[in-house]
C-alpha cells in the first residue's frame, strides 16, 4: 500500500548507468503502473509515453499509451491504436481492451466480435501455459464469459501464489459469483498478512455492502479512495494494462 516507496525504488533503478532501452521502457511502465494504482493519471501518462519513446515499437508501451488516451477522453484515437496493435500482435489483452472500449460506447456487436477473438486467443494461450495466463483469462471471462469458470481459474491462481494481485482477482471473482462472505474472508486474510491495495479494498467494500454492513463498507470505501482517489471514476474502467 505504499505507492511513494514503490516509486522511490523505481527512481533509484532508473538511475542505473547504461540501462538498455528495453529496461528503461520496462521500468517506466512499472512507474506508470504505480501511478495508476495511486490514481495519478497525469504521471501514468507521462511515464507511459516515456516508455514508448525509450523503446519504440514495443507493443506493451503502445498499449499503455492507448489506454491513457482512453482515460483522457480521446477514445477514437485509443481505438485506432488498439486496433493497429491487435492487427499486429493478436494479443488477447489488446482484444479485450477493444471489446471493453466498444461496450462502453454502446457498440454491442463490435464488442462481441472483439471479445470472441480474445476468447479464442486466450484459449490457445492457456492450453500451452495455463498457470501463466490464468489471471488474465479469468479477467476476460468475468467481463465477457462464464463467471464460474473465471472463479475456478482465479482460485487456482490464488492457491499457487497468494499475493496482492491474485488476492484481488480471486476475491472479485467470488463477489461476482455471489459469494460475498468468502470474498471478504480472502481480502481480510491478505490484509492480515500485510498486503494492501486499492483493488483489494474496493472488493472489500463491495462485499461488505452486499452483506448489508453499510458502516463498515463506508469506512472501507474511504480507505480505498485514500489509496486511489480515482478508483470509482468512470474512466477507471479503461485501465486494462498494469504490471501485476
Amino acid at each position: 500500500g505504499s505507492s511513494a516507496e514503490a516509486a522511490r525504488i523505481i527512481r533509484v533503478l532508473l538511475r542505473t548507468p547504461r540501462l538498455p532501452p528495453s529496461s528503461l521502457a520496462m521500468l517506466s511502465l512499472q512507474r506508470a503502473s504505480v501511478a495508476l494504482a495511486a490514481g495519478d493519471w497525469q504521471s501514468s501518462g507521462r511515464w507511459a509515453r516515456a516508455a514508448d519513446r525509450a523503446f519504440p515499437g514495443d507493443w506493451l508501451s503502445e498499449a499503455y499509451v492507448a489506454q491513457q488516451l482512453a482515460r483522457e477522453g480521446d477514445r477514437r484515437e485509443a481505438h485506432r491504436r488498439y486496433a493497429a496493435l491487435a492487427a499486429r500482435t493478436g494479443d488477447p489483452d489488446v482484444l479485450d481492451a477493444l471489446a471493453w472500449l466498444a461496450k462502453s460506447e454502446g457498440r454491442a456487436a463490435q464488442a462481441r466480435g472483439w471479445a470472441a477473438k480474445a476468447e479464442a486467443a486466450w484459449k490457445a494461450r492457456s492450453e500451452r501455459l495455463p498457470g501463466t495466463y490464468a489471471a488474465h483469462y479469468a479477467e476476460h471471462l468475468l467481463l465477457f464469459g462464464d463467471p464460474r469458470q473465471a472463479l475456478a481459474l482465479a482460485e487456482a491462481d490464488y492457491r499457487r501464489r497468494p499475493f496482492p494481485a491474485t488476492i484481488g482477482h480471486y476475491a472479485f471473482a467470488l463477489w461476482r459469483n455471489d459469494e460475498p462472505h468468502h470474498a471478504l474472508a480472502v481480502v481480510q486474510a491478505g490484509e492480515a498478512r500485510g498486503f494492501l491495495t486499492a483493488d483489494m479494498k474496493m472488493t472489500e467494500t463491495l462485499a461488505l455492502s452486499a452483506l448489508g454492513r453499510a458502516a463498515e463498507a463506508d469506512a472501507a470505501l474511504a480507505e480505498t479512495r485514500r489509496l486511489n482517489p480515482r478508483i470509482d471514476d468512470l474512466r477507471q474502467q479503461f485501465v486494462a494494462f498494469r504490471q501485476d
